[in-house]
């Protein structure tokens, strides 16, 4: 749409091109969910022998949904997902991917599972900023065979894989060459996202994945999730803000004090959860029992 210069005031100039410059919004299509993928049952951690983080968390993600889980800062919503990607050990409960018992594995047994982990702090945790971008970006290809070649690593191979997933997610950087310490906040989160989203994974745990970035990659970010979810992923999410909690959430968990107080199957928009969060009302242990799909 045009304004006519001589009908327009600097103020509406003004309005108009920030509203011009904004992301699009990004919109998904109704979730389609399918078999259960992660199973959490009865998990508990305790930060030391009197304070329990988690107790006794109980839920279920399927393929092709998105289930977000919100509470406040010291609710447990971080310590879930460092356990389920095998970050942090529990102390009691299971978590399953499909049948497979990863309660206690490491971060390389939970990844041969097809579980990926996306954090929100790449300058500190995720991103080596003494490695090159390629080595970042492809840390996993270099033990596959698929790129090697007569026993040698196939360099032109690594570089293309690196070129490509530089430029479809618009890594802001000379060349894959160049060390990852160069690369500013939201360039550091979408090579995290290249690395994590390009393995296919059939469970994706997202805590905050957009925090500290640009309103545009953001937007990116929030895209690639959701066609990941439409392509068949699971996708365990802690959303950074209410805006991409509206935006992603398929369904939604609760945590207060590190157990769960809600459950929503739909997340229509709109709804209240000031409530459970802030422990003044908690669902019955039938309504709750709801996520746990077997």
């Amino acid at each position: 749409a045009t304004l006519a210069a001589a009908e327009t005031s600097p103020q509406q100039l003004q309005r108009r091109m920030v509203q011009e410059n904004k992301a699009p919004k990004v919109r998904k299509t109704r979730a389609k969910p399918g078999d259960t993928v992660l199973k959490v049952r009865g998990l508990s951690t305790f930060r030391n022998a009197q304070r329990p983080v988690l107790n006794n968390v109980s839920f279920s993600v399927r393929a092709g949904e998105i289930l977000a889980v919100v509470g406040k800062p010291d609710s447990g919503t971080r310590e879930l997902c460092e356990v389920v990607a095998g970050l942090d050990s529990a102390v009691a409960g299971q978590v399953l991917v499909f049948d497979d018992d990863i309660t206690g594995d490491s971060v390389r047994g939970v990844r041969d599972l097809g579980v990926s982990f996306l954090i929100s702090t790449p300058q500190r945790i995720g991103v080596a900023p003494a490695l090159s971008i390629q080595e970042n970006l492809l840390p996993y290809q270099y033990t596959n065979p698929a790129y090697r070649s007569h026993g040698l690593l196939d360099k032109e191979k690594l570089k293309a894989e690196a070129d490509r997933l530089i430029g479809e997610y618009d890594i802001r950087c000379a060349g894959g060459w160049e060390n990852a310490a160069v690369l500013s906040t939201s360039s550091a989160q979408k090579l995290l996202a290249a690395r994590e989203f390009s393995n296919e994974p059939v469970l994706l745990v997202a805590y905050q994945p957009t925090f500290g970035t640009s309103e545009e990659t953001a937007a990116f970010l929030e895209k690639k999730l959701i066609e990941l979810r439409n392509e068949g992923t699971a996708i365990l999410l802690v959303p950074t803000d209410w805006d991409e909690f509206a935006t992603l959430a398929d369904s939604a968990l609760v945590l207060d004090k590190g157990q769960v107080s809600a459950y929503l199957p739909k997340v229509q928009g709109g709804e209240v959860l000031d409530p459970y969060i802030n422990g003044e009302s908690r669902m019955s242990d039938e309504e709750l029992e709801a996520v746990c799909f077997e």
